[in-house]
């Protein structure tokens, strides 16, 4: 309860000798009331705060901020479960990416030997972010599938070459490819794995992925970095059937 004191002056307009037969005036003490509170459901008025909170509308309980030891448990263990299985994703990402490049050529092997890693991380605060190294594509490997594209386009004389030069040439980039391969890999596993790390609604899940191969000296390397991440309250959305996927991949 909030009180505010007043101060109360009492001025004499007499002369001195009436101040001195007079005593002073009793000044009686100021009378606390009450005030009425309003009726249930009604805002005070404005600039008044209200004494005591209506019980037909409860004060939200406050989220707290941090888990209970049991939930901090289960998000652990279902962050190592994903940690072995978002390097299975990235591996039928690349395997997706070489059929294609076994209709160009076949024997081509795109991707460096690096074995796919992912770790995974609970942040107070924040949700759960996860790491993930990719293999790298050798460039070496990319020149030489792009040129066989071209030399193939150029060859081809068919109704499918009219129609590709009616509607403009189409790259054939095997970085592009392999990087949609495995972000669609990895958008799969943020929407249809992610459940049993009980996100919470203000929560976050991250996934950021990259090479994990070192640049080669004297070599042009373009490095493939991805950034996916999706809040507590729209996964939760998604699951309930109340957005679509195609509505979570626009968010």
């Amino acid at each position: 309860m909030i009180r505010i004191a007043g101060l109360l002056l009492v001025l004499s307009a007499a002369g001195p000798g009436a101040a001195a037969a007079q005593d002073p005036p009793v000044v009686p003490p100021p009378v606390q009331t009450q005030q009425p509170l309003p009726p249930p459901g009604q805002a005070p008025p404005s600039g008044q705060l209200p004494l005591v909170s209506s019980p037909a509308a409860p004060f939200p309980a406050a989220v707290p901020s941090t888990l209970s030891g049991g939930e901090l448990r289960r998000r652990r263990d279902a962050i190592d479960a994903m940690e072995g299985m978002l390097p299975t994703k990235v591996r039928s990402g690349a395997k997706e990416t070489m059929r294609e490049i076994e209709a160009v050529q076949p024997g081509l092997n795109l991707l460096t030997t690096s074995a796919p890693r992912a770790r995974g991380f609970h942040l107070e605060g924040y949700g759960v972010f996860f790491y993930v190294e990719i293999p790298g594509v050798r460039p070496s490997v990319a020149s030489i599938v792009e040129q066989l594209q071209r030399e193939r386009d150029r060859g081809d004389r068919g109704a499918a070459a009219s129609r590709a030069a009616a509607n403009g040439p189409v790259a054939f980039d095997p970085n592009a490819m392999y990087t949609e391969a495995v972000k669609r890999q990895l958008i799969d596993a943020l929407l249809d794995y992610s459940q049993p790390l009980e996100l919470r609604a203000n929560e976050w899940l991250t996934i950021a992925a990259r090479d994990g191969d070192e640049p080669i000296p004297n070599v042009i390397y373009e490095s493939i970095t991805m950034v996916l991440r999706v809040r507590g309250a729209d996964l939760a959305e998604f699951r309930a059937g109340r957005i679509t996927r195609e509505e979570m991949l626009k968010r």
